[in-house]
């Protein structure tokens, strides 16, 4: 079921290309510092501490857009498009010292919002049944991705052709960005754990929860007595509040 979700195999791609990347990055990267940039080795975490500082400042608000204005699929999109604009960068001005350091940094910036945004995306679009599969298949992308990363970032070393490598890292990343263009934006709903009622017919009390505005999906486990609810918060208004706590019994905090 999982596999079959095409949303969801576009970020089990996007989440193997964003470690690809960074794992042949790390590989690749400090031969360039060294020859280009002049900064030797023992000093390179001079240069990635100030990125990862900087980079989060742009991941925070990026998150907010993302999250609290429904803006998810653009900023992933940007952010996809911060990493190609980086690696093209390096493509023409790896041989600066100061616009190797700019590509880097466009780079890192758009990795740790992508790095952000990836889990929320995924915990939205997988159904609830089979979150825990749709995250297993999603961490084993994220190790694949580092494990051809590294590969790729060794073979690239050894093509001793700078222009060329930084080309063959823009091009994965093009390639995921033309992917990725494919993806719908999510919907932006809230889990919910109830337990089951003790006097009702499962199928009833299901079907009735569903009626109620703001109730997407319902999951029932009658082994473990409780069923897991998705609701958009949005379209809960006083009346579907009024409607749940005369089902639950209790009123919920929503």
């Amino acid at each position: 079921q999982v596999l079959k979700m095409s949303d969801l195999n576009r970020l089990h791609v996007s989440v193997f290309t964003l470690h690809l990347l960074l794992t042949a990055m790390f590989i690749y990267v400090p031969s360039q510092l060294i020859e280009f940039a002049k900064i030797p080795l023992a000093k390179h975490g001079l240069i990635y501490l100030p990125l990862l500082v900087i980079s989060l400042f742009f991941a925070f608000p990026s998150i907010i857009l993302a999250e609290k204005y429904r803006k998810m699929r653009g900023i992933f999109l940007t952010a996809i498009g911060g990493i190609v604009l980086g690696l093209l960068i390096l493509i023409f001005g790896y041989e600066s010292k100061y616009i190797l350091l700019a590509g880097l940094g466009f780079f890192f910036i758009a990795f740790n919002v992508m790095e952000a945004l990836l889990p929320s995306w995924l915990s939205k679009s997988a159904p609830i049944q089979s979150k825990a599969t749709a995250m297993g298949v999603n961490a084993s992308s994220q190790f694949l991705g580092a494990f051809f990363g590294g590969m790729i970032g060794g073979q690239l070393l050894m093509l001793n052709n700078t222009a060329l490598s930084w080309s063959i890292l823009s091009g994965i990343a093009i390639v995921w960005l033309l992917i990725s263009f494919s993806l719908t934006q999510p919907r932006y709903l809230s889990s919910l754990v109830l337990p089951l009622p003790e006097s009702k017919q499962t199928d009833e009390w299901t079907s009735q929860l569903l009626a109620i505005r703001g109730i997407e999906e319902v999951v029932v486990m009658p082994d473990q007595q409780f069923a897991y609810v998705k609701i958009d918060k949005q379209l809960i208004d006083d009346a579907a509040r009024q409607d749940l706590t005369r089902l639950l019994g209790k009123e919920v905090a929503i």
